[in-house]
């Protein structure tokens, strides 16, 4: 194995034991990883108000100058791991010290189970090694060896772990899913192969029809829910495949299998088709009692969107067979995050400006933020309050809510900013300017739950890589009181000369005017009460393009005059003319081709008339001229 896999163990470490010290809650701890490695910042309360704090390099801490990567415990936050180019390294959180070493320098990406029990490690492929290892944390030995091929980055991906631990599914390769049990990695106790006896539906023998095409996507767990007694319900084990993509092939949908752990996981116990499914995303409830399929395709077949077109399914696992589509606004998705509790979503959809919509647990929709630029959506752990921001390529603007109250009451921005995260009080949250989204002025901005801005980490002539907070275990901490903290102070800012913009020559033309007018418009609209009416109608429509979608993936043939205009001019040009379906309307059928299509046509035709080579007539004629 490349790296050794040498054990070096520098105090006792047994995190079966209780911590003698306890959890101070007045300190939230902070791992930033940037070109200069590994360092560990404090945010302290200093006052009797949470605004009182100061933020520091913890100096009890060690700094690894030459980290990769690194990442906290998820479950307990009891210690973290950084990788270096000597191996990784195990650090207390109570006490700041390096508590264990293991040699092990070529791993690139890092990732644990849900309870901190397994460390995976992935490294880049060479033949003939194991790659893809993973490490029992209590004890630091490896407990299994897995052969990875693909990216390493993606390696800690291809493991999952139910919540509880008990279950282990790996995707071996493209057709098959490794199963393991009670951390028994030796062998796996099932495989799962993607194939027309595991997956398919019982066919006719003598249709000659070509069976489809079956492989995995990815794999993972659904919370295990239990009832008002605490005993288990169901467990769910979910694998998907996505759709063909952009091939020949004229079938669209994709496939999410439902795997009943309680019983037998050969075969799937039901299954999900998504209709735009290029790729496909799964939002499990916290609870377990209902999942959120978000599918989404790379082009809108409609020529309205460079974005593609999306999909939400609400899919409910416990209490009844409900199936539903989440009403999608302008078939575009941003967005979607579960309470911490399951309890309610929260979904961001639409064009610029986009639709915020908080849903309850049973997908009915309650309220509407707003319609803003805004496209990420971060709930606190103890679901008292949400960020919805405007990241990426938008300003930057964060709107805090109360979704108690259904109140906005806090508003700041945070420029550029890429990693976004609440603290585990509930209490501050964070924004980080990261090297992958901006090259310069990275940077670590901490502000209160109400959107006072606090502190700044500046990392200048730095490449600020990763941030985390440290987590704790759940009931340590108390549920803030949100309502203490009133309305965020206003900054006093220096009195700074107005910008000259730059004018070009002939700035001043009507046209110019037009556009500053339509740049001065927000097209922003305030919080409201939903239309269950309008939600419904929109959630019908979905579900009736959805079937047709599914209804037309299953023909073999293609209509080309479903296609944009785009589309029909390059099947124009390669087999002739499209036989269009007649269409119940009044209006002239030369009035319904966009304009688009028509210019398109003219000048495919006058070029061909100009190189005398090629001349497009009617029906599936083609007159060759070779005048040359």
């Amino acid at each position: 194995m490349e790296g050794g896999s040498k054990f070096v163990a520098n105090s006792i470490f047994n995190l079966q034991e209780e911590q003698k010290v306890q959890s101070n809650p007045l300190v939230q701890r902070i791992l930033t990883i940037s070109s200069q490695g590994a360092e560990f910042h404090k945010l302290t309360q200093t006052g009797s108000t949470p605004r009182e704090t100061t933020v520091e390099l913890d100096k009890d801490f060690p700094v690894y100058k030459t980290a990769i990567t690194g990442k906290f415990a998820p479950f307990k936050g009891q210690f973290a791991v950084i990788v270096d180019s000597m191996g990784l390294h195990w650090v207390d959180t109570q006490t700041g010290k390096e508590i264990r070493f293991v040699d092990q320098y070529a791993v690139t990406a890092i990732d644990f189970s849900p309870r901190d029990t397994y460390l995976i490690t992935s490294e880049k492929y060479n033949a003939g090694k194991k790659n893809l290892l993973v490490w029992n944390t209590q004890t630091g030995r490896e407990v299994a060896q897995f052969e990875w091929k693909k990216q390493s980055k993606e390696g800690p991906k291809s493991i999952k772990f139910s919540k509880d631990e008990r279950f282990c599914a790996r995707l071996s390769s493209k057709t098959s899913i490794d199963f393991y049990q009670d951390g028994d990695f030796s062998q796996p106790k099932a495989i799962i192969v993607a194939n027309q006896q595991t997956l398919g539906k019982k066919t006719d023998p003598n249709d000659n029809q070509k069976a489809k095409s079956l492989w995995f996507d990815g794999v993972d767990f659904i919370p295990v829910c239990t009832d008002k007694s605490g005993q288990q319900q169901l467990h769910y084990m979910v694998a998907w495949q996505n759709s063909e993509g952009l091939t020949e092939s004229n079938d669209q949908s994709g496939n999410v299998y439902f795997f009943d752990l309680n019983s037998s996981i050969e075969r799937p116990k039901f299954n999900v088709q998504c209709s735009k499914a290029q790729e496909i995303y799964l939002r499990p409830s916290p609870t377990g009692a209902a999942i959120l399929i978000w599918s989404q395709n790379y082009v809108d077949s409609s020529g309205k969107s460079y974005y593609g077109e999306h999909c939400l399914q609400y899919i409910q696992l416990v209490g009844g067979k409900s199936r539903v589509f989440v009403p999608v606004f302008d078939g575009m998705i941003h967005d979607v995050k579960w309470s911490a509790f399951g309890d309610y979503f929260i979904v961001i959809s639409g064009t610029q400006p986009a639709v915020a919509t908080l849903y309850d647990q049973d997908s009915n929709p309650l309220f509407e933020f707003g319609k803003r630029y805004r496209n990420t959506i971060r709930i606190d752990p103890f679901s008292n309050a949400a960020i919805i921001g405007g990241f990426g390529n938008l300003a930057g603007e964060i709107d805090v809510w109360n979704l108690e109250k259904h109140i906005e009451f806090g508003k700041t921005k945070s420029y550029c900013a890429v990693g976004i995260d609440w603290a585990p009080n509930g209490l501050y949250f964070m924004t980080g300017v990261l090297y992958e989204r901006v090259k310069v002025d990275n940077d670590v901005k901490i502000f209160l739950a109400n959107g006072q801005f606090l502190h700044t980490i500046d990392f200048n002539h730095r490449e600020l890589n990763e941030i985390h907070w440290q987590p704790f275990e759940k009931g340590i901490l108390p549920k803030p009181n949100l309502n203490s903290l009133g309305k965020a102070q206003e900054e006093v800012k220096q009195q700074a000369q107005p910008k000259k913009w730059f004018r070009p020559p002939g700035g001043n033309s009507v046209f110019s005017q037009i556009m500053r007018q339509e740049m001065s418009k927000t097209n922003e609209k305030g919080p409201k009460q939903v239309d269950k009416t309008a939600y419904n109608d929109l959630m019908n429509v979905q579900a009736q393009q959805h079937a047709t979608i599914l209804a037309n993936s299953n023909q073999n043939t293609q209509n080309p005059s479903q296609d944009p205009p785009i589309a029909q001019e390059a099947w124009r040009k390669n087999f002739g003319s499209i036989v269009h379906e007649p269409k119940q309307t009044s209006q002239p059928l030369a009035n319904e081709y966009p304009i688009e299509e028509q210019k398109l046509s003219k000048h495919a035709k006058r070029r061909a008339k100009k190189k005398q080579k090629v001349v497009v007539c009617e029906g599936d004629q083609h007159q060759q001229l070779n005048d040359y």
